[in-house]
């Protein structure tokens, strides 16, 4: 994945209570789910292709990863 998930900005989301963040891979068609758990990110899903990740903070939602990459 080119896009760099640690440094500053995890920093400053985690300092921040960012409780869940995604980071979208179009050129992988993959997506990663991170979650805050106490002080550090955790990652509790990632996935590709028509598999749906589900939010653990936003009821209801799911996403599949192949939907911005078509």
């Amino acid at each position: 994945m080119q896009i760099r998930t640690g440094g500053v900005k995890r920093q400053i989301y985690g300092r921040a209570g960012v409780r869940e963040y995604w980071l979208v891979d179009p050129e992988a068609r993959s997506v990663t789910l991170l979650a805050l758990r106490g002080r550090v990110y955790r990652e509790p899903a990632s996935g590709s292709g028509d598999r749906p990740l589900t939010s653990a903070i936003l009821d209801g939602f799911t996403f599949e990863p192949a939907d911005p990459c078509e």
